[in-house]
């Protein structure tokens, strides 16, 4: 439904066309993540830098803000070959929705403009074929 990652290979240093605050907060999160173990508490602090990030606006080209002809944009902004992280833009236009889905690991959402709305789900159980999972909402948050 929305386009892949970017296939650029980015360096652990973000190109010189970045906003320096977006170059900090790369430098910011490759010192998150040497300090050790995630927690829900170090996420939180995690989630509060790119908070503070994105407070004001982000010096974003037409590329990095690209929508494709259908469903949401994951614009690759940085990709860090040695910690192991990515930042990308999501850029959905309104009315589009994605179904529920697994990431497999944790992550930070922060809305730069506009709103989402974002929905945890549990697994209950398999249908009674065992072919799908029954999902139960947990939670939802509205961001802005």
């Amino acid at each position: 439904m929305g386009s892949g990652l970017a296939q650029t290979r980015m360096t652990a240093t973000p190109k010189p066309f970045f906003d320096p605050r977006f170059a900090r907060y790369c430098e910011q999160v490759r010192s998150w993540i040497r300090k050790g173990s995630v927690t829900r508490e170090r996420i939180e602090e995690l989630r509060m830098l790119a908070s503070t990030l994105v407070a004001e606006p982000l010096n974003l080209t037409a590329e990095q803000r690209k929508l494709p002809t259908e469903g949401y944009g994951r614009n690759l902004l940085y990709r860090d070959v040695d910690m192991g992280f990515v930042v990308i833009a999501m850029v959905w236009p309104p009315g589009i929705q994605g179904l529920p889905h697994d990431h497999g690991t944790w992550g930070v959402v922060v809305v730069a403009e506009g709103e989402v709305e974002l929905t945890d789900y549990q697994a209950t159980s398999l249908d009674p074929k065992g072919e799908r999972l029954r999902l139960r909402e947990t939670s939802r948050v509205i961001g802005q």
